[in-house]
């Protein structure tokens, strides 16, 4: 009995581990994109704000 409940808590483990492992590679992806999404966006100002400047 003892054996089957070591077992299930090591699988039960491990489920735990590679959820936890598969959201936290998605919340980097989530994070990446974030990134590139700010650095264009800061181009895209910066641009808007040359131009403006310039037809002052």
């Amino acid at each position: 009995m003892t054996q089957y409940e070591d077992d299930f808590i090591r699988e039960a483990a491990e489920t735990d581990t590679r959820a936890r492992d598969k959201a936290l590679a998605q919340k980097k992806n989530t994070l990446v994109k974030a990134e590139k999404r700010i650095a264009e966006l800061d181009m895209i100002f910066k641009r808007i704000l040359r131009t403006t400047l310039r037809g002052s």
